[in-house]
């Protein structure tokens, strides 16, 4: 199955170079990754490179996952998901 995975600019440093890389329509570098059929979004966090501790949000599609859903998600064929830090306010 293959996903188009991209992150925001403080995490796209962990994406690994790909012949596939290109650029979402907000200038953030994407890869595409093939993955076996029953994963889910950890599992492509983890093939991306991504620490988990690095992106508590995982956004699918453009919906936000739910921390709480993360683990239960299922992903399909051409979906998108995009890895995002937690946002801090002061």
């Amino acid at each position: 199955m293959r996903v188009t995975v991209s992150a925001s600019i403080m995490l796209e440093d962990y994406l690994p170079t790909t012949e596939s890389d290109g650029q979402n329509e907000n200038s953030e570098r994407t890869i595409t990754l093939d993955l076996p059929e029953a994963s889910g979004p950890l599992d492509v966090m983890k093939a991306a490179g991504i620490p988990e501790d690095a992106a508590p949000l995982i956004s699918l599609n453009g919906a936000v996952i739910p921390r709480s859903r993360q683990s239960e998600q299922t992903i399909n064929e051409g979906d998108h998901l995009h890895f995002m830090p937690s946002l801090k306010g002061g």
